[in-house]
């Protein structure tokens, strides 16, 4: 069975696809009319459009996360406390998963973009001018994690104190034959600063 539409509901109870409307948003309907329309409503177990409706308002109670990769310990631990706080304050969350991909994470952005995100939050690994470029541009809010970017939003660890406080730890403890493993200086939180 043809899923029922607002137009369907007002031919159907007799009335304009306008009073339907109201009816839905909670306007001024006569209660003989909003009682029709919430029959119909129940016989054809009507549920409304709420994204078509969030996008004519301009809000679509979504976020897009775009993330290097859902493997990552530190990364998945983000996302999960980005979720559940926005889920507190009624927004859903779009998860992508770039693979280390810096022309994906583009992609991505833009893609977001064009979903009419309420906002993007980008676990950054690094800054290029393309991303530099399409923050510029973006009529949505970005926000970088893990990367300071000077023109804009950006929220940051303390990335000198950490490799100063791992430092003083092989220092304390008197180890001598010391290896360092990590990133590319590409990433400059942590491939620099916390290097």
């Amino acid at each position: 069975m043809k899923k029922m539409t607002m137009a369907d509901i007002a031919k159907v109870a007799g009335v304009s696809k306008t009073t339907v409307s109201r009816y839905f948003n909670g306007g001024y309907v006569k209660e003989e009319t909003r009682q029709k329309i919430e029959k119909i409503v129940k016989e054809y177990d009507y549920e409304p459009n709420v994204l078509a409706a969030n996008l004519k308002a301009n809000k679509t109670h979504t976020v897009g996360i775009v993330c290097p990769t859902l493997t990552s310990y530190a990364s998945s631990r983000m996302m999960m406390n980005i979720d559940q706080f926005l889920k507190k304050h009624h927004y859903t969350t779009i998860i992508i998963n770039t693979n280390h991909d810096e022309l994906d994470e583009i992609k991505s952005i833009t893609k977001l973009i064009q979903l009419r995100v309420d906002g993007i939050i980008l676990l950054a690994t690094s800054i290029t001018m393309a991303h530099r470029d399409i923050a510029s541009k973006s009529s949505v809010p970005i926000v970088f994690m893990a990367q300071a970017y000077d023109d804009g939003v950006s929220v940051i660890n303390n990335d000198y104190e950490a490799g100063y406080k791992i430092g003083e730890y092989i220092y304390s403890n008197g180890h001598k034959n010391v290896v360092y493993a990590g990133v590319s200086r590409k990433d400059v939180a942590v491939g620099v600063i916390r290097r």
